[in-house]
C-alpha cells in the first residue's frame, strides 16, 4: 500500500487524475464536449504552445531556462505578418518568421554561453527587448489582413 500511496502522491499522477476528471465532467455537462470537432479545435489551439514547448524542453534539459520565448514569438509574428500581406508569398513569410526566431535564440544562446550572466537574467532582458521591438514593428496594432492562402496553415 505504501507504493500506491507514493504513486498517488506524485504531482504527475494528481494532474492526470484532474485531467481525467475534467474530461468526465465536460462530457457529463455537454454532449458536444467529447466530439471529433471539439477535440480538433482544442488540438489546433494547443499546437503553437506545443511547438514552443518542444524547443523549451531542450533548454530545460540542459539545466537552463528561457523566459523570452513568448515575446520572441510575438516579434516573429509581427515581422512576418506584414510580409505575408505585402508579398503574398507564404514561403518567404515562413522563412522570415523562422529566421527571426532563430536570430533571437542565437542571441540568447551567445549571451548565456559567452558571458557569466545566468540564463534567467539574460532571457529576462531579451524578453523586454523582443517585446519592445514587437511593439515598434507593429506600431502597437494587430496584423488583421492575412492572405487567404495563409489561413490554411494550422487548419488541416
Amino acid at each position: 500500500m505504501t507504493r500506491l500511496g507514493r504513486l498517488i502522491g506524485r504531482w504527475e499522477v494528481f494532474l492526470v487524475l484532474v485531467l481525467i476528471g475534467a474530461f468526465v465532467y465536460g462530457t457529463w455537462c455537454s454532449e458536444y464536449f467529447l466530439t471529433a470537432s471539439n477535440i480538433s479545435i482544442a488540438i489546433a489551439g494547443a499546437t503553437p504552445i506545443a511547438i514552443v514547448a518542444l524547443g523549451m524542453t531542450l533548454v530545460i534539459v540542459t539545466g537552463e531556462i528561457d523566459v523570452s520565448v513568448g515575446s520572441m514569438l510575438a516579434l516573429a509574428g509581427f515581422v512576418a505578418g506584414p510580409i505575408a500581406v505585402k508579398t503574398d508569398d507564404i514561403w518567404l513569410t515562413l522563412g522570415v518568421g523562422i529566421g527571426v526566431g532563430i536570430g533571437g535564440g542565437l542571441l540568447n544562446g551567445l549571451v548565456v554561453a559567452y558571458t557569466r550572466v545566468p540564463s534567467i537574467v539574460a532571457t529576462l532582458g531579451t524578453l523586454y527587448a523582443f517585446q519592445g521591438l514587437a511593439l515598434l514593428v507593429s506600431r502597437s496594432r494587430n496584423v488583421v489582413s492575412v492572405p487567404e492562402h495563409a489561413s490554411v496553415l494550422g487548419a488541416g
